[in-house]
């Protein structure tokens, strides 16, 4: 095998850039590479691997590669194929490079994939030696939803004996009986089954990703009053550094400069405390002065008028601009006292011990169940996965003796688990490793990711640089200049004391490459502003906030409609710049409940082509609930409310009114079948369909019952336009679900309509499918996660004002530290000898958790803000409402848009008022706009431009007059509660429908009648409509694409121009 010397190598990543070229050639057994947003990590990745190869330093079967996404592996696989084809073709003259071209023949069979992909290997080969079952699958989504929904059930019951039956280990048998005792009903009772089952889950989960396992769990319930002392650190190293500023504040700033002369019990207080505290206190006597200090400062608030309150009070405006001493103590009351009183054993913590170890431990025993559970039915879950895998090759480690590099993606979102697993890997084969990530897109906390790992392996390079090397990837290929300008500006404001915390990482500004030829061409060649705000400001004091989003939405949607067909972006796959089109543009969200506004303004009432992507909102569908009714009536026809869900949905074909008079003629003496009944006497012909079908589900299974729906698409016209594409694929999901049932469970029709059934009930989150291609002309609207990975030209981010909601839904929560923990303690819990009486008595480890969980919150919000605005190649836009108290904008500190609001304010030196979007009714309750910063400056004595008014009617179609004028209920039924008329589709043989009427009333108003210019708007050639398309309303669009009548309405307008009111409207 020849290897390839530097010289010859440095010709194949000559266009690499420097810090991607000392990535590749890296020979040094660690190289952690931190890569910004756009940095180009994965081509660097790329070309790593055909290094590797080239260089005869590894073989393709010897180079592990692990991505975080399928999708990543994919494209992995191409990118590495793609290169080492290009290298081949520029060695193939200068020697035998046969190792090569074997590379590239057989790298479908090289380890290149996600981490759960490899370790199912991993134990598929562990079959020959281990204790695995060699059919052992991963769990399905029924098997696991019916696990967890039957524990709930044995809870509500109190079906004690069930769990005698299910655990088989002797030791997890006698601990069963802390099932029968007190405590554990009256958590029971508290949280109720839901809640409970919940939390064990989320435990599971937890602590399953960080290797543990039940016993784990159980003895550290046994241990929760002496973890306290390692919590109690956690606490005073979050809070010490703060503390310890108020300690210099006062001991070496403000008493000194005071004159403490004289006997008043005033005096004497701070006299006392300043000998006390002359000392700088260690970290465990910091909770002790901040109580003294809280102590002194309320007993001198009682005499305001005395002369050291108002000699402290003077000193104090000096360090705290604007803040009298009671609003200064009241703020440290307010954030500090609880928190002290518990450090400083003011508060009692023996109840709440009890109270953890009892909720701590019964959740083992239902963690263990679970375990049996899966150990019986031979089923993994991906921690089971990543532990067995690990376990297997801890005893066998021949079973990756073979690898001799590894390259680890995305590392930022690894786990415990997925370190150690990689670690020991790397170890048993005294292997080279290569990590590629960065510090600030770690925003996957949520699945347990642990951003620590990273950063201890940058730290790892720094301690030892002999055999570890750290690598910064800087020069970002995405955005342009004056953006990533402004990127740096903001996040080196916001990250100026670190990226957190715990992680006292400097921010790593991203760069341009302002050397290549072609990026001057792409800075200049775009049109629009790299940075827009549309802050709401001032409304009605009553709008509530649904209402403001939605006007903010509507500001959005100006936007979006300003820049497709005008401004100009860089097509970066073309490397060049062309017209802006709605697939350019993605609007990114913090959390799917802010889907609903856009959704009511862009879909519902503006017709912008948008698609939600990855909405969790499955099985709340309308269609999904239709799907699962008329399972429900296949399984059972004699099952009446089923029945009569399948009949009102549009898969019975009939109408709602037949329906209606199947209902109000029933005969209802009967207990069961009424229904069903007088459907054969009405509707015969249905109720044959029905058997037909039960007959064979009972054969097939429920899957190829499903996908009889898809078989006739009659019921699509009963459905929106809009909605078409979404219901299909949604029903094409619930062939999907039942198909995964039949496979993991049975082909029981029953079965599977009850497991959908109950999915409905619970409100259970699940994805819908995507509808349209990546190519497809849309806005996308998604959240940050969703959008992580990808680049648009133009991004908005909507949602600037959102708060994370900290106070969980449950009243169990799982805990890292603490294990689990309650909110309020139980009704009737007992304390110091008796039941407790009242309600919603705090429970101190909930406040502790809060405490504790709270940095690292706010430090994912920033990683998820960075995230969202780096997503961005040429504009972003920066949206959000901002809160009104009093008539006045009152920013919620910690949020998206106090930290921009900040930014501007502090850092641009500008006034953040100036881009507020302002709505002001007038005499006529008309709205004005104003967009942006002012772009003239009104001189002294000059007079303002008048406003201009924002329109209450965008359009008005001569369709929606005629439904307004003669039937005001049929107009709301259309067009403000968004339901397709029956009437207003054409049926299968005739030509004309609602939408071919609209797009004909646009036509008549540009034409002059002339049949000589009818060309013009009515283009018969190709390349003709795409020029016009530009030119239509958004919502014509769509139809411009998918009607074949152009030639019938050609006829229609050449008739009228030539016919005598057409004559005369050409002269007029």
């Amino acid at each position: 095998m020849k290897r390839v010397e530097n010289k010859e190598f440095l010709e194949l990543i000559s266009d690499s850039r420097p810090a991607q070229q000392e990535a590749i050639m890296a020979d040094e057994d660690l190289v952690v590479v931190s890569a910004g947003a756009g940095t180009g990590k994965t081509e660097t990745l790329a070309r790593r691997y055909a290094w590797l190869v080239t260089t005869g330093r590894a073989k393709f079967n010897q180079i592990l590669t692990l991505t975080f996404t399928e999708k990543a592996a994919l494209e992995m696989r191409e990118r590495i194929r793609m290169r080492l084809r290009n290298w081949y073709k520029q060695l193939s003259n200068q020697g035998n490079f046969q190792h090569l071209y074997e590379a590239i023949d057989n790298l479908d069979e090289a380890p290149i994939s996600t981490i759960h992909s490899f370790c199912m290997r991993i134990i598929q080969k562990a079959s020959l030696y281990f204790d695995i079952d060699p059919n052992i699958r991963v769990i399905s989504s029924p098997e696991e939803f019916g696990f967890w929904n039957n524990l709930q059930n044995i809870l509500r019951r109190n079906d004690w004996n069930w769990f005698d039956e299910n655990v088989s280990d002797p030791v997890w048998q006698s601990r069963l009986s802390i099932l029968n005792q007190e405590p554990f009903f009256l958590l029971l009772n508290h949280g109720g089954a839901d809640d409970f089952v919940q939390l064990v889950n989320s435990l599971s989960d937890l602590f399953g990703s960080r290797g543990e396992n039940p016993e784990w769990l159980w003895q550290k319930g046994e241990r929760v009053e002496r973890d306290w002392e390692e919590i109690q650190e956690s606490l005073l190293s979050l809070y010490a550094t703060q503390w310890d500023e108020e300690w210099s504040l006062w001991i070496e700033l403000i008493l000194p400069l005071m004159d403490l002369r004289g006997s008043s019990k005033v005096i004497g207080t701070f006299i006392d405390f300043n000998l006390k505290w002359h000392n700088r206190p260690d970290k465990r006597q910091l909770p002790f002065f901040m109580s003294d200090l809280i102590d002194s400062l309320t007993a001198i608030a009682k005499s305001s008028r005395n002369a050291v309150y108002l000699e402290i009070q003077d000193q104090l405006l000096l360090s705290r601009p604007f803040q009298s001493m009671i609003e200064y103590r009241n703020q440290l009351k307010e954030k500090y006292l609880h928190l002290i009183d518990i450090l400083c054993g003011k508060v009692e913590l023996s109840e709440d011990f009890r109270c953890r170890q009892f909720l701590i431990q019964s959740s083992a025993i239902f963690w263990q169940v679970w375990e049996e559970f899966k150990k019986k039915k031979s089923l993994l879950t991906f921690n089971d996965m990543i532990a067995y895998a690990g376990e297997a090759i801890k005893q066998y480690p021949t079973l990756t003796s073979q690898y001799s590099s590894i390259m680890v993606d995305e590392f930022q979102d690894t786990d415990l688990l997925q370190e150690s697993l990689i670690r020991n890997i790397v170890q048993n084969n005294q292997a080279s490793l290569f990590v590629v990530g960065d510090l600030k897109q770690s925003i996957y906390r949520f699945r347990h990711a642990d951003l620590s790992i990273f950063h201890q392996y940058i730290q790892e390079t720094q301690y030892n640089s002999k055999s570890g090397r750290h690598i910064v990837l800087g020069e970002s290929f995405r955005s342009r200049d004056d953006l990533v300008s402004e990127m740096n500006s903001l996040f080196g404001f916001i990250w100026k004391d670190g990226l957190s915390q715990k992680i006292p990482h400097e921010y790593d500004p991203l760069q341009v490459p302002n050397e290549l030829s072609w990026w001057e061409e792409r800075s200049k060649s775009v049109s629009a502003s790299h940075l827009r705000f549309l802050f709401l400001g001032n409304t009605d004091q009553t709008t509530k906030e649904t209402e403001r989003r939605c006007l903010l939405a509507r500001c959005l949607a100006d936007e979006v409609n300003n820049l497709v067909g005008k401004a100009i972006v860089w097509d970066k796959a073309e490397k060049k710049a062309r017209l802006c089109q709605y697939r350019d543009i993605v609007i990114l969200v913090p959390t799917r409940t802010f889907y609903k506004p856009l959704e009511q303004v862009l879909q519902d009432e503006l017709n912008i082509p948008v698609i939600f992507v990855t909405d969790v909102n499955y099985f709340s569908r309308g269609e999904t609930l239709d799907a699962v009714a008329y399972l429900k009536t296949v399984v059972d026809p004699q099952d009446d409310l089923a029945l009569a869900n399948y009949l009102s949905s549009p898969f019975s074909g009939l109408s709602l009114a037949e329906v209606h008079d199947l209902l109000v003629n029933a005969d209802r003496s009967l207990k069961n079948g009424w229904l069903w009944k007088t459907l054969q006497e009405k509707y015969p012909n249905i109720c044959e369909k029905l058997i037909d079908l039960n007959q064979k589900m009972k054969l097939t299974g429920p899957a190829s019952i499903l996908s009889e729906l898809l078989k006739e698409s009659s019921h699509l016209k009963a459905t929106p336009r809009s909605l078409r594409r979404r219901v299909a694929v949604n029903l094409r999901r619930s062939i999907d679900l039942a198909r995964e049932y039949e496979n993991s469970i049975g082909n029981s029709g029953l079965g599977c309509a009850r497991y959908l059934q109950d999915a409905i009930l619970k409100e259970v989150k699940s994805e819908e499918a995507n509808p349209v291609g990546e190519e497809e002309d849309v806005v996308r609207v998604m959240t940050i996660h969703s959008a992580k990975g990808l680049e648009f030209p133009v991004v908005a981010l909507f949602g600037l004002e959102y708060t994370p909601h900290r106070r969980p839904r449950n009243k169990f929560q799982s805990s890292r530290e603490l294990g689990a923990i309650t909110r309020y303690f139980p009704d009737y819990w007992e304390m110091n000898g008796q039941p407790l009486m009242e309600s919603d008595v705090d429970f101190p480890s909930y406040f502790i958790e809060q405490q504790l969980q709270e940095a690292e919150e706010i430090s994912e919000q920033q990683r998820l803000f960075y995230v969202a605005c780096t997503r961005a190649q040429d504009t972003l836009i920066l949206s959000g409402v901002c809160p009104i108290s009093n008539g006045e904008i009152v920013i919620k500190p910690k949020t998206w848009l106090s930290w921009v609001w900040d930014w501007i304010e502090k850092d641009k030196n500008e006034d953040p008022r100036q881009y507020l979007i302002n709505l002001f009714p007038d005499g006529q309750d008309s709205l004005f706009i104003s967009t942006s910063k002012a772009n003239e400056e009104i001189e002294d004595g000059g007079m303002d431009l008048p406003r201009q008014p924002l329109p209450r009617l965008q359009r008005l179609t001569a369709t929606a007059y005629a439904f307004y004028r003669f039937c005001p209920h049929a107009y709301r039924m259309r067009y403000r509660q968004g339901i397709s008329l029956p009437w207003e589709l054409p049926s299968d043989d005739e030509k004309g429908g609602a939408d071919l009427g609209n797009m004909v009333h646009w036509i008549l108003a540009q034409w002059d009648f002339n049949e000589q210019n009818l060309d013009r708007w009515l283009p018969l050639h190709q390349d003709r409509f795409l020029e016009i398309k530009t030119q239509l309303p958004i919502e014509l669009r769509p139809f411009w694409n998918t009607n074949q009548d152009w030639e019938k309405v050609r006829i229609w307008l050449t008739n009228l121009s030539q016919s005598h009111l057409g004559l005369s409207l050409q002269k007029n």
